[in-house]
């Protein structure tokens, strides 16, 4: 495995490629364009076998580092990618002398997260409606 904190055009559109595909939905690669400079952004990129296999967005606000967009695509999961992704963003938020790394998980992430010293502060619920024509 090899995680990478990525910047170049290339490495932002593969990125936003294998984010769409984990997430189901098509992301606007221009929006990550733009805030794919911001200093306090980063967008992590991992590696397996030097094919990308999953990704994440560290934000950092004063001494909290949000985690988003963590995503493994489906042929690389249940082989650790995930711990390994996650180890690599608590030693980044060490070296930025981070107080708190926080994220939203999915039920399937809970055990994890937990498993590595996350400790849960409160459920949000999602809504949808359907829109029909």
């Amino acid at each position: 495995w090899r995680s990478a904190t990525i910047s170049s055009e290339r490495d932002v559109e593969i990125w936003n490629n294998v984010a769409s595909e984990y997430f189901g939905y098509e992301i606007d690669v221009d929006v990550i364009r733009r805030i794919a400079d911001d200093i306090d952004l980063q967008l992590l990129l991992d590696y397996v076998d030097n094919q990308p296999a999953a990704t994440a967005m560290l934000f950092r606000t004063r001494e909290i580092i949000g985690v988003h967009q963590v995503g493994v695509l489906k042929k690389y999961r249940g082989k650790g990618v995930a711990r390994a992704l996650m180890h690599y963003i608590i030693e980044r938020g060490i070296e930025l002398s981070a107080k708190y790394i926080t994220l939203q998980a999915s039920v399937e992430g809970g055990y994890l997260y937990r498993d590595l010293g996350f400790k849960q502060q409160f459920m949000i619920q999602n809504y949808q409606r359907v829109i029909e024509k």
